[in-house]
Formats: structure tokens, C-alpha cells, sequence
């Protein structure tokens, strides 16, 4: 199927150099990229010698390590520089073109500059640039780089739940001005880097959507296991798509697992050194991929969302099948969840969308809060019922950001304290972790428990001036805390909800629980085993 197709697109070569014995021997190879490099993985061709000549070619310092296999392999990790040449690849005219990276350029009247015109169907991939309005017309099957959409300035999310990604990504493709001509176009695949996609398509004038998923882990995640890119991952997974085009045009399936198969081998094997001098990758059919991972987005008749936080796939499916997965999950891990949504930081997991998304805006929140100069205390609440693990997730989460030599845990518990001068000497101790050159988590359980006189929340007025200012008093005068994480635990509450809305607003309002509530900047409910 793949033999009739005609490939278009920008071409280059890739010289890889690396240092062989040290700094005695540098070894140099060549690769295809681009266009060029897409020809060979659908197995059209091997480019001619005066093709290659006559090609761009950009330059690239490379490393040598152990691929997943255990085999030595070239990794690039530093583009040198680039020479000048043809950029364009027009293979043999057919029926079926396929597109990469900058598209079909269009002249003024709409026409194609890449010679797609004798085309009846076009595949468009694409990591660099959308579509125009007039080449949208043109298209019938595209692959886009959400990247390019963010770009764009449209307002998909990053580092939260699945769901809420792929609810951001089809509001915008609808109702964006800048990009909603992308909605008409047949078949539309969006990727996550290697781990999700959105695939939209329009079945008898109306539309339907999947999220499908690598396994269920989040954006960049693949990634980050195996440490870095080849270069050429889009690339790999533009085949794997454009080797199914011709059937998809025909009427027939689309598997965007096959996408994330192809790509997890390339990037478990690389440009192996043994055989990178005649280097070849053989992609997997979409018959040899599984089939899990897949999700129905819901969509209203006129093809709008519907209310983002109603939709969660792991309470996807009858009450009994439900109950069945959480067990699984808990006796056997997720390798039963099916592809379905996870979030995996530490010992931390949770497939609960609410969690997900709570603990993914924390892990932001910590990174960024130890990457720059603010002095004042990063405030977090935590809320769930008793033995929930309520301080777990947030240890989890900045223990993967911090190392034991520059994070320091101390724990108090508020309503133990009989006097209001043990506050004073617990940010005493948090000052001094700080001056230790350590950066203090810190854990006020029960911090909503009554005051010393029997009133509720009594304590919270007494937290505003280290929230607000780093500062605390004692006998002595002020004294600045430093840098740290404050953490509040609620003991009366199972959920941050719950504690700002309490019966007794005036109450409530009494006891400064409005300005203690102004100061936190993230909050985690934490589902706990009871179900919901």
C-alpha cells in the first residue's frame, strides 16, 4: 500500500559526528531527514548519490550510549550548524501525496507551489506549522504537532488530566477563529508528543473524537524515560500514520496505535552503531498493534464539548467494571488499567482525574517555586478524610523535584500545641532548617482544629503573618522564615470545598478564614479509599 504513494515535503541530510577513543578518531554518518528520511521508512526508496549531493545537509555533535536493547548508540545533542542546498523532495506523481513538515507551499490565487496538484488525496504531517484556509481544503488526512496550536496561542492544557486536554484541544479547533478551519478537514490527528493524541473525524456530517494513549502516563513522558530524542520521532510516527493513508481514504480504519508502537521501538533502539551505515527501521504494521488505550470524547450534536469536568475515563463503563478496574489497580498495578489515564510520581499514583489534575498543578507549582528567587512561603492545603494520605502525595511530589541534601520534612501536629508560643518555636525550627542551606516541606496537620480558647479554626489568624510576609513573632520581635513549603492539612474538612464554605459563614469570616484562604496557591482533595 505504502508503493503508492508519492512523498513531498522538505529533505535534508543529517551528518552525525561523534568522537571514537576518546578524542582520537571522529567518525562521521550520514542519514536522511525529513521527507527524504519518510521515503525510506514507507520503503519507496533509497535517495540516488547525486540526490544526496545536492540536498541541505545540517550538522550534528552526537553522543554514544546504551540504547534499551543494551546496543551502543549515536544520539544527537547539539546541531552544529547547516549547509545550504535543494530543500524540496517531489518523488513519482500519484493519486496519494505525502506531506511533511512545512506543507504544500500556496502562491496568492491558492495553488500548490509543491506540486501536489495532480494529487486526489493528501496526507499533510506537520510539526512546524497549521494548515492555511485554502490548504485545508486541499487536505484529507492531518497530523499536527500540538505544539504548533500552543504556538498559535491556543489555550490547551499541559501537565494536566488527559481529559481536560483533549476537551481544551476540540473547543478550540471549533470555536478558535485563528484555527477552526482545521475542523472541516476530514480526519484530524493532534499528538501529544509520544503519548497521546486526539483523533478528529466527521462520519456522515457529524463528528466524532477518540483520546487514545501510549500508556496512560502524561505528555512527555516516554520521553523522559529514556532520556531525550533521536530527531526523528515525528517523522517515524508521519509513516506509520501515511502507510495506512491509502485504506483510510478508501473508507477503511484508522490505528493510532500503531503510532505509538513504532515510535517507542525507534526510541528504545536509536541509530545503533553497528548498523548505522546502512541504517533502516522496519515499521510495524497497524494489525500487529494492540487495541487498548482508546476513549470516546463526548461531544454534543453540533460538535461543541460537553462540561469538561463531568467527563472521567477511569469511571468510564457499569458499576461493577469500575469496581473491578480500582481492585486490579490495587492488587496487580496498572498494568490492567489498559492504557487508561495515570499519574506516576515516586511512590505517588492515582488514576482519579481530580487527583490527576490536582497533584500535576502542585508538581508545577513546586518546580517553578524552587527555580526562582521568591523568598515568600509557597502555601499549599491538602484535604481528605482520615488515612487517606493526605501528606503521601505531596511528599512524593517534591521528592521528585528536590533531593534529600536539599529538601528537609518536618511535621507538626496543630492541635497538640497547648500553648500559642509552640507555633513560634515550629517556624523557629523551619527558620533553622533554611539557614542550614536545606529547603524546609513543612506539615501543619489538624491546622483548622480549634483555638486554645474552644473556638473553631482558632488557629488560622496566627498563620496569616508567615503566609503573607515569611515572618513570625515571638517574645522577641519578628523574625524572617525564609524560603519553604508550607503545607496545611485538614482535620475537620474532606475537602478544600468543604473548609471555604463552612455553616457558619460569619463565623468563619471571625477567624480570618477568607484571608487564610487568599494565601494558598494549590489545594489537593485526596479521594481516599471510601468511594465517591
Amino acid at each position: 500500500m505504502a508503493g503508492n504513494l508519492s512523498i513531498r515535503g522538505h529533505a535534508y541530510i543529517k551528518e552525525l559526528y561523534y568522537c571514537q577513543g576518546g578524542q582520537s578518531q571522529r567518525v562521521s554518518y550520514e542519514l536522511p531527514g525529513g521527507a527524504a528520511m519518510l521515503e525510506k521508512l514507507l520503503g519507496q526508496r533509497d535517495l540516488a548519490q547525486e540526490e544526496r549531493a545536492s540536498l541541505r545537509r545540517e550538522f550534528f555533535e552526537c553522543a554514544v550510549q546504551e540504547n534499551a536493547n543494551g546496543e551502543k548508540c549515536i544520539v544527537p545533542t547539539r546541531r552544529l550548524g547547516i549547509r545550504t542546498g535543494k530543500n524540496k523532495l517531489n518523488s513519482d506523481k500519484s493519486g496519494y501525496a505525502v506531506v511533511l513538515d512545512n506543507g504544500f507551499e500556496v502562491n496568492d490565487e491558492g495553488e500548490s507551489l509543491l506540486a501536489v496538484e495532480d494529487a486526489q488525496h493528501i496526507f499533510w504531517a506537520s510539526r512546524k506549522v497549521p494548515p492555511s484556509a485554502a490548504q485545508a481544503k486541499k487536505i484529507e488526512f492531518l497530523m499536527l504537532d500540538a505544539r504548533v496550536l500552543r504556538k498559535l496561542g491556543a489555550m490547551i492544557s499541559e501537565g494536566s488530566s488527559w481529559e481536560r486536554t483533549a476537551m481544551n484541544l476540540l473547543w478550540q479547533l471549533r470555536n478558535n477563529p485563528d484555527i477552526r478551519h482545521i475542523w472541516t478537514i476530514p480526519h484530524v490527528l493532534v499528538l501529544f508528543a509520544e503519548d497521546g493524541a486526539v483523533y478528529l473525524q466527521h462520519k456522515a456530517g457529524a463528528a466524532c473524537a477518540a483520546l487514545v494513549l501510549n500508556d496512560g502516563r502524561s505528555e512527555g513522558s516516554l520521553c523522559r524515560e529514556i532520556g531525550g530524542h533521536y530527531g526523528s520521532e515525528f517523522t517515524v510516527m508521519a509513516a506509520a500514520a501515511a502507510q495506512q493513508f491509502e485504506g483510510v481514504a478508501q473508507g477503511g480504519e484508522f490505528c493510532v496505535r500503531a503510532l505509538f508502537e513504532n515510535v517507542k521501538a525507534f526510541m528504545e533502539t536509536g541509530y545503533p552503531v553497528g548498523s548505522i551505515a546502512d541504517y533502516s527501521f522496519a515499521l510495524k504494521l497497524a494489525g500487529e498493534c494492540p487495541g487498548d488505550g482508546s476513549f470516546d470524547i463526548p461531544l454534543k450534536a453540533d460538535g461543541n464539548t460537553q462540561n469538561p469536568d463531568e467527563w472521567q475515563i477511569a469511571n468510564m463503563g457499569d458499576v461493577e467494571e469500575i469496581r473491578q478496574t480500582a481492585a486490579d489497580f490495587i492488587l496487580y498495578g496498572d498494568k490492567h488499567l489498559k492504557g487508561k489515564p495515570i499519574l506516576e510520581i515516586g511512590g505517588l499514583k492515582t488514576v482519579d482525574r481530580r487527583e490527576i489534575e490536582a497533584f500535576g498543578n502542585i508538581h508545577g507549582m513546586i518546580t517553578a517555586y524552587t527555580q526562582n528567587d521568591i523568598q515568600q512561603p509557597l502555601c499549599i492545603a491538602v484535604f481528605g478524610s482520615p488515612g487517606s494520605g493526605k501528606s503521601f502525595g505531596v511528599k512524593q511530589i517534591a521528592g521528585n523535584v528536590l533531593s534529600e541534601k536539599e529538601m528537609e520534612t518536618v511535621t507538626f501536629n496543630v492541635s497538640q500545641f497547648t500553648q500559642y508560643a509552640e507555633l513560634g518555636t515550629a517556624f523557629q525550627k523551619v527558620r533553622d532548617i533554611r539557614l542550614s542551606g536545606k529547603l524546609p516541606l513543612v506539615f501543619f496537620d489538624e491546622f483548622d482544629s480549634a483555638g486554645l480558647d474552644g473556638k473553631p479554626l482558632g488557629w488560622l489568624k496566627y498563620f496569616l503573618a508567615p503566609m503573607q510576609d515569611g515572618e513570625f513573632c515571638d517574645a522577641n520581635g519578628a523574625h524572617p522564615i525564609g524560603k519553604c513549603i508550607l503545607v496545611f492539612a485538614g482535620g475537620t474538612s474532606n475537602t478544600f470545598k468543604a473548609f471555604q464554605t463552612p455553616k457558619d459563614k460569619n463565623q468563619f469570616k471571625d477567624q480570618k478564614g477568607p484571608d487564610f484562604v487568599s494565601r494558598i496557591k494549590g489545594s489537593v482533595d485526596i479521594a481516599g479509599p471510601n468511594p465517591r
